[in-house]
């Protein structure tokens, strides 16, 4: 608390950051709200965003998202990956929720998310260099959404949510 989160505030507007990463999954550790707190006091004061890695267990459950979504309704979320069965209702009852759609398991599956949670909800996500770049780009450009829908999640939901 204190020096090194001004430090770190300071870094993210000379440096032109536009986001941060969390990954409780590889970092061990059950991120409760009270916990992650230092991170959404600097999500708030730099107006970025916040990536949170899901999946893989009780560490990466989306619930933890939208537990601490709740309590910082300034801060936006955006759930890393599609992996888990519950990510859709999460972002449906949270406007401050995005999805991006690494680990998607298709186009199928894609379109079926959008038409729950709507194409603005929606962000293009590779995982590179651990998933294929043009794969994932491929399963967004071979779902059957309109071009719309696809120009929203391939870069138009990053730009109004990045502010760029």
């Amino acid at each position: 608390r204190g020096t090194d989160e001004a430090l770190l505030i300071r870094k993210i507007k000379e440096n032109n950051i536009y986001g941060i990463k969390v990954h409780p999954v590889c970092d061990g550790y059950y991120p409760e709200p009270w916990l992650m707190a230092p991170i959404f006091e600097i999500a708030k004061a730099c107006d970025i965003p916040i990536l949170w890695h899901t999946g893989w267990g009780s560490f990466g459950d989306c619930g933890w998202v939208e537990k601490s979504a709740k309590v910082n309704a300034e801060v936006s979320f955006v759930i890393g990956h599609m992996i888990e069965r519950d990510v859709v209702e999460v972002a449906k009852r949270n406007g401050n929720i995005f999805l991006e759609t690494s680990y998607c398991s298709g186009p199928r599956r894609l379109a079926g998310y959008l038409g729950m949670v709507g194409s603005e909800k929606i962000l293009f996500g590779s995982d590179f260099p651990v998933n294929d770049m043009v794969f994932q780009k491929t399963l967004i450009l071979r779902a059957k959404i309109s071009d719309r829908e696809k120009e929203n999640i391939l870069g138009l939901n990053a730009k109004r949510l990045l502010k760029i």
